[in-house]
Order: structure tokens, then C-alpha cells, then sequence
């Protein structure tokens, strides 16, 4: 008897290892353990595509050229403060439309920054991705964060820190088809976003 509850016991720990090997081939040991968090991805705006918006400066001229027929709203993430001239935000793009199915990442990020005046003051210079997101119910929301730098004027290089004030930054980003073709590029505006900067940084 002994013998027998002796190789009882010493089969437990095999009979567990085995179940958890098949649990975690089914993906549910993973998904408690390891859920699949996509790492964040840096998108740093092309040096071309930098100096063609660096154009808006000192202009009224906040939204791109093209079919801006997409509505968005952006908020500064509840998640994440910012650091330095990094903004985390989210971004929620409708994309219902009478042409056809669409998705909106916030990869194809755009935008600049409206100063007191009401002139262009400073620029997105870099987008990092933390969450895609995913059409669903005619919308898609999504997580990024921006960098943000100065509009190149006397004595502030292109892409440096703002100076201290109040902005107010507009964003826009692609639409691309996901069953049909564009004509043109199509993309989404949101309203404002309020910045503060003091010494160098974005107000939390």
C-alpha cells in the first residue's frame, strides 16, 4: 500500500506539468500569464514631411490638404503624464461613411501647434504607438503619444522645446480604405487639445 501511494504522489507533479503544457498550447495559461501587449512602436516624422509642414508656421493653416470628411475626438490619456514634450494621448476616429469600410491607426498622425495669436507656433516631430486599435461599431480608438517641437523662428531651431505659453494643438491623421479604392487621400481632424508649457515641458 505504501508503495502504491507513494507512486501516486510522485505522478501529481507529472499530471500537472502535462495539463499545463496543454492549457498553455490553448492559449489560456498564456493569456493569464503573458497577454500579448504590442511594444510600443516610434514613428519619427520623415525629415521632408517635417520641413513641408514646417511650412504652416507662422500661418492660420491648421488642417491638411486633401478630404477631410472624417470626424475625431483626442484626449490626453488618463493613463500617462506627460514627460518633457511627449503627450500620451487617445484618439477615437468615426468612420462610418456612405463609401465603403476604413481604419484609422494612430500611426499616420499629424498635427501643429496653434499659439495665443492664433498662428501655427510648433509641430508634431514623432509619434509612438502604444495601442493601434481596431475598427468596431464604426469607429476606431487608439492609443500614442506625440513629441512636439517648436516651429523654427529667431534663435529656436526647428523641433526644439516650445516656449512658455498656452497652445492648443489640432490634430489630423490618415483614413485608408479597407475595401474599396480613394481617390484621394482621405483623412480625420480633431478639435483642439490645451497645452501648457512652462520651462521646457508640457504642463501635466
Amino acid at each position: 500500500m505504501l508503495a502504491i501511494a507513494h507512486r501516486r504522489r510522485a505522478a501529481l507533479p507529472v499530471l500537472a506539468a502535462s495539463l499545463l503544457l496543454a492549457l498553455s498550447g490553448c492559449g489560456i495559461v498564456g493569456g493569464l500569464l503573458r497577454p500579448d501587449v504590442p511594444e510600443p512602436t516610434l514613428r519619427t516624422v520623415p525629415a521632408e514631411v517635417l520641413a513641408r509642414s514646417a511650412e504652416a508656421c507662422g500661418t492660420r493653416e491648421d488642417a491638411p490638404t486633401g478630404d477631410v470628411s472624417f470626424e475625431a475626438s483626442v484626449e490626453r490619456s488618463p493613463e500617462a503624464q506627460p514627460s518633457g514634450m511627449t503627450l500620451p494621448l487617445t484618439v477615437t476616429v468615426q468612420l462610418a461613411s456612405g463609401h465603403g469600410e476604413h481604419s484609422a491607426g494612430p500611426g499616420g498622425t499629424r498635427g501643429v501647434l496653434v499659439g495665443e495669436e492664433g498662428m501655427v507656433a510648433g509641430l508634431v516631430t514623432a509619434v509612438t504607438v502604444t495601442d493601434e486599435g481596431r475598427p468596431r461599431d464604426g469607429a476606431q480608438t487608439g492609443a500614442f503619444a506625440v513629441e512636439l517641437g517648436a516651429c523654427p523662428v529667431a534663435g529656436i531651431e526647428l523641433g526644439a522645446p516650445l516656449p512658455d505659453g498656452d497652445y492648443s494643438l489640432v490634430l489630423h491623421g490618415t483614413v485608408s480604405p479597407l475595401d474599396h479604392n480613394h481617390g484621394q487621400q482621405e483623412y480625420w481632424i480633431a478639435p483642439g487639445v490645451d497645452v501648457a508649457v512652462s520651462d521646457g515641458a508640457i504642463v501635466p
